[in-house]
């Protein structure tokens, strides 16, 4: 969904302030960088995340020796769907 869904530049305001967001996947990992102007100085910031698939990512949990209690699509705890789901929360016990 993430990859499909990934938009590639936005501006966001909030204030007074207008915040530029590009994103980029580049060798499997999904680049924010996030640049403003506030009180006249320029800040720029990035992130990076490695972009999994859910079942690697499971995977790599039960190889730690977890087991998958529930799998969540949302903050609101909707089950995870494969094509809809903005997020993958896992419940793992140990």
């Amino acid at each position: 969904y993430v990859l499909n869904h990934l938009v590639a530049e936005e501006t966001i305001q909030k204030e007074s302030v207008y915040f530029l967001i590009k994103r980029e996947l580049i060798d499997g990992v999904i680049t924010k960088n996030i640049s403003f102007e506030a009180n006249g100085n320029l800040h720029e910031y990035r992130e990076e995340v490695r972009a999994l698939h859910h079942n690697v990512l499971v995977d790599m949990m039960k190889n730690c020796g977890f087991s998958v209690q529930e799998k969540f699509g949302n903050y609101q705890l909707a089950p995870f769907d494969l094509y809809t789901s903005n997020r993958f929360i896992l419940v793992l016990s140990k």
